[in-house]
């Protein structure tokens, strides 16, 4: 295989599920990156303390803080991760913590006794295989009208990153907002926003991203 498509694969592999050294390397570039997309994203979730906010993929959890931190000493985070390299690794960050629960799980696979009020995914839409199934998740473990927020690149961004050639699934906005129609989510919005980041190995070059903020009730 070309050097430079291994390369491009080997990332796209530990951005799906980080192991081991080189994927905690690469866990501190996605900080990096998903930096903006978090931040703006959590401006449309507004946590509040006493709140209860599950994270989809919460990484090593540097991210997260703020989130946590918005909850106050009453709420409580849970950080659903499938790597358990990231598992690990948050639970290292965020060990003054005491109102949060770190689980090595999808939503799927996750059950709790009481239902949250919020949840938050950034960056992480591409790798789920069945949206059908985790939006029932959703229904199953989210408050009715509670706030889901995803925060993820729009189709002809991700399209345009090479790395989106391997482990990526490819879907327009439209057909992942007609989705959420059709499992009966309300007050369905989205929102478009740009942002420019340097591009892996070519540091004088940028790559403008293209956002997409999309927010619905259950």
């Amino acid at each position: 295989m070309d050097k430079d498509i291994s390369f491009i694969k080997e990332v796209s592999d530990h951005l799906k599920c980080p192991r081991g050294k080189r994927g905690l390397e690469i866990a501190q570039k996605m900080n990096v990156s998903n930096q903006e997309l978090m931040k703006e994203t959590l401006v449309i979730l507004n946590p509040c303390v006493g709140e209860k906010i599950i994270e989809i993929v919460m990484g090593n959890g540097i991210l997260s803080i703020p989130l946590i931190e918005s909850l106050g000493v009453t709420g409580q985070f849970c950080g659903l991760d499938l790597s358990e390299t990231m598992i690990e690794e948050a639970s290292i960050h965020l060990k003054k913590y005491k109102n949060i629960i770190l689980k090595n799980s999808d939503l799927t696979d996750f059950k709790s006794k009481e239902k949250y009020d919020k949840l938050i995914a950034v960056n992480v839409l591409y790798f789920i295989k069945d949206l059908d199934l985790f939006f029932k998740s959703i229904k199953i473990n989210i408050k009715e009208s509670g706030l889901v927020v995803f925060g993820l690149r729009t189709q002809k961004t991700l399209n345009n990153i090479p790395i989106s050639k391997f482990n990526f699934i490819s879907r327009s906005e439209d057909s992942i907002l007609d989705m959420l129609k059709g499992h009966g989510f309300k007050e369905i919005k989205k929102f478009l926003f740009t942002e420019k980041e340097r591009a892996e190995r070519q540091v004088d070059t940028q790559i403008e991203f293209e956002n997409i903020i999309i927010s619905f009730r259950v």
